[in-house]
């Protein structure tokens, strides 16, 4: 679990539009920048200065034996870095180890798994040269 601490997005002279002013782990955001419905959580993780997308939250990063899920209220969510922050949303973001059994992982998973794999550089293979 990686608590979110108190305090990001404030200063000793400025509090910006979207904040953490205790340690329960709600964002703040202010009701101006909610009725522009601009501020994405890539906003809140750049502030907290800690890397985030579809592909990684902090140092943990998606590999072939782990996998990053998100869902907004319960229901799954593929906008990650791109969602946009509204009024009482429950963000649920999970870094967790998968089983070796595929039938227990979830089709969603295993897309995400494959977009890795197909990221990732192929090594070149070069033939034998014949003598």
């Amino acid at each position: 679990k990686l608590p979110i601490p108190e305090t990001i997005g404030m200063t000793s002279s400025c509090i910006f539009a979207l904040s953490t002013p205790d340690s329960s782990g709600n964002i703040r955001v202010t009701h101006e920048a909610l009725e522009k419905k601009n501020l994405r959580l890539e906003h809140f993780f750049a502030l907290w200065g800690m890397p985030f997308s579809a592909l990684q939250i902090g140092d943990n990063v998606v590999d072939g034996g782990h996998v990053l899920t998100m869902s907004v209220s319960g229901t799954p969510s593929n906008e990650y870095a791109k969602l946009a922050l509204a009024d009482g949303q429950k963000i649920r973001i999970e870094y967790t180890s998968i089983t070796e059994d595929p039938n227990t992982i979830p089709q969603a998973v295993l897309d995400q798994i494959k977009d890795f794999e197909n990221t990732q550089p192929q090594q070149e293979t070069n033939p034998e040269s014949e003598n």
